[in-house]
C-alpha cells in the first residue's frame, strides 16, 4: 500500500437521505484523490485552508510515540512539534488539538511529576506551536498552577486560544496576547470549549442546573445553552463555522454516552443529522467548513460526509478494492479537502491496521 502520493480518482455511488433512511442514487457526486498518510504518521485530526495536516506519528528518539506533527501541504516528511526546552521531544510526550489558517498549533503536553495520593500523577500544560511545525513550542500560560491539568484545545487566526483547567470543576478560558479571562459555565458547573472561529464565538459544553451535560457557546463574555436532542441528557458542540454553524453530538432519550448522534445546533434548533450505517447507535460530526459542508463518524463506524441535505458514507465515494475502509472524518477545510482515519482491509475484514487519509476534490 503506497503513501501520501499515491492518489486515487474516487467516484460517489449512493447517498443515504437524511432523516428517511433511505439510500439513494448520487445524481452528481464529487471526485476525489486518496491519499494515505507517510509509514510513520498515525492520526489525522484536523486540517487548515493551506493543506496544512495536524496528527500524530512516530518520532525517532521521542520518550514516547506518538508524538504531535503537522505535515505541511505539499510535503511528505513529518514535522514533529516539539516541547519547550525538549527540541527532540526526549523526555516531553505532546498531544495536538488544532490548527488555525496560519498554521499555528495548540494542544498540550505532559509536564510536572507530582505525588498525589501515595501516587505519581503527571500534570499537562498547554501549548502552542507559532509555526505550526517543526518549532519548540511555548507555554499558553494560563493557570500557572502546577498541580492542574491544564489544556489548550483550538486556536483561532487572530490568535485567541480556548481551553480548560481541572480543578474542582473543569474551567474554561481563553488567551489572548498572553492574557487569559475565565469563561463562564452554567449554574457554576464544570465547562469545556472545544473550537472557536474568527469571530471568537466559542462551542462546547457545560454542566447545567439540572445536572445535564449541554452544548454551549460563548459569544462576548457570556454563555447560552444550545441544548440537545429531546430527552438527551448529554451534548457538545466540536465546532462551528464562520457564520456560526456549529455541530457535534447528543446523546437520545433513554441513551447513555454510548447512543451520541450526530448533530447541528442552528436557530435555537438541534436537528439529528441521522448519518447512514446501522448498528452501533453511535455517531458525531467532527468538523464543519465555511460552505456548511460537515464531516465525522457514523454509528457504523465509517466515516461522514453531510452536504446539501444528505449524509454519505464516504466508503461509497471510494472504489471497493481501494484496499481501505475509511473509519472517521475528523477535519474539513474550505478547499473540501478532508482527513481521518482508516483501517487497512488487505488483512481481512476485521483488521486494526490504521492509516490516516487525505481526501482532496478533483
Amino acid at each position: 500500500m503506497r503513501s501520501r502520493g499515491y492518489r486515487l480518482a474516487v467516484f460517489a455511488a449512493t447517498a443515504v437521505i437524511a432523516g428517511t433512511g433511505q439510500v439513494a442514487v448520487a445524481a452528481t457526486a464529487p471526485q476525489y484523490q486518496l491519499i494515505l498518510g507517510p509509514a510513520d504518521a498515525r492520526q489525522y485530526i484536523g486540517i487548515n485552508s493551506r493543506g496544512d495536516i495536524l496528527g500524530t506519528g512516530d518520532e525517532p528518539g521521542a520518550k514516547a510515540n506518538p508524538e504531535g506533527m503537522v505535515l505541511k501541504a505539499g510535503t511528505a516528511k513529518l514535522a514533529f512539534l516539539a516541547g519547550p526546552g525538549d527540541p527532540t521531544n526526549s523526555f516531553t510526550v505532546v498531544f495536538p488539538k488544532g490548527i488555525n489558517n496560519n498554521g499555528q498549533a495548540v494542544g498540550y503536553r505532559l509536564a510536572t511529576l507530582r505525588l498525589v495520593n501515595g501516587k505519581t500523577d503527571i500534570t499537562n500544560r498547554p501549548l502552542q506551536w507559532p509555526g505550526g511545525g517543526g518549532t519548540v513550542g511555548v507555554d499558553v500560560g494560563a493557570d500557572r498552577d502546577a498541580n492542574v491539568n491544564v489544556h489548550a484545545n483550538a486556536i483561532n487566526d487572530n490568535g485567541l486560544v480556548v481551553g480548560a483547567s481541572d480543578g474542582v470543576h473543569t474551567t474554561p478560558w481563553q488567551v489572548q496576547n498572553g492574557r487569559q479571562t475565565n469563561l463562564p459555565t452554567l449554574a457554576g458547573g464544570a465547562a469545556e470549549p472545544f473550537a472557536v472561529n474568527n469571530d471568537g464565538v466559542i462551542v462546547g459544553n457545560a454542566n447545567d442546573a439540572d445536572h445535564n451535560v449541554v452544548a454551549t457557546q460563548w459569544r462576548n463574555g457570556q454563555i447560552v445553552s444550545l441544548g440537545a436532542l429531546p430527552g438527551g441528557g448529554w451534548a457538545v458542540g466540536a465546532a462551528i463555522n464562520s457564520s456560526g454553524l456549529v455541530v457535534g453530538a447528543s446523546t437520545v432519550v433513554g441513551g447513555g454516552f454510548g447512543t451520541r448522534h450526530a448533530v447541528v445546533f442552528a436557530n435555537g434548533t438541534v436537528t439529528d443529522l441521522n448519518p447512514p450505517g446501522t448498528g452501533r447507535d453511535d455517531s458525531i460530526a467532527y468538523a464543519v467548513n465555511d460552505s456548511g459542508v460537515i464531516v465525522g463518524q457514523a454509528g457504523n463506524g465509517d466515516a461522514f460526509i453531510y452536504r446539501d441535505g444528505q449524509a454519505i458514507d464516504l466508503n461509497t465515494l471510494i472504489p471497493a478494492n481501494s484496499g481501505i475502509r475509511l473509519t472517521s472524518a475528523r477535519g474539513i477545510n474550505n478547499n473540501g479537502q478532508i482527513v481521518g482515519q482508516a483501517v487497512v482491509t488487505t488483512n481481512g475484514p476485521n483488521s486494526r491496521t490504521k492509516v490516516p487519509f487525505e481526501l482532496t476534490p478533483m
